[in-house]
């Protein structure tokens, strides 16, 4: 199972945890309400593991518009960082320096692919409207080289 999520998600290991912990524990409440799934028990357990990595990827949809809405504030209130929290606060001095030459949905895309490792397609899915993956490149492809310029990393031309 860990494998089919990774595929279809290519989430860090974390993510990855907790979208498996969910469909566990979704699949035990089912058995506690309705008892065993005699028939069609692969295909239950793909559909529950497809709708949690639907609202995993929602949720982190979400998370990149409050942190890209509200950064700083949500940044400095790490007092003991996880992997998850690490990896968003190492994002902080790039955020802070992109926010006023990058658009929303380029800083919410720049945030899941930085912080959580995410590629495009999935990046798409879990902005939602109508983002794609080709617009989810460019966005990325304009924050990083915004960044760069800005950190130097990157002779300028």
């Amino acid at each position: 199972m860990r494998r089919f999520i990774y595929f279809r998600t290519s989430l860090p290991k974390w993510e990855i945890d907790d979208i498996e912990s969910e469909v566990w524990e979704s699949i035990y409440r089912r058995l506690l309400l309705s008892g065993p799934l005699e028939q069609f028990v692969e295909r239950y357990l793909f559909m529950v593991v497809g709708q949690k990595i639907r609202e995993r990827l929602a949720a982190l949809g979400q998370r990149a518009a409050k942190i890209v809405e509200g950064g700083e504030e949500i940044l400095e209130r790490i007092a003991c960082p996880g992997p998850e929290e690490q990896s968003l606060a190492d994002l902080a001095p790039a955020l802070k320096r992109l926010r006023g030459s990058t658009s929303i949905f380029q800083l919410r895309a720049f945030v899941l692919a930085e912080a959580y490792d995410m590629k495009a397609p999935y990046i798409a899915k879990a902005l939602g409207g109508t983002a794609t993956a080709g617009s989810v490149r460019d966005a990325l492809r304009h924050a990083r080289r915004k960044r760069d310029l800005l950190f130097g990393d990157v002779a300028e031309e």
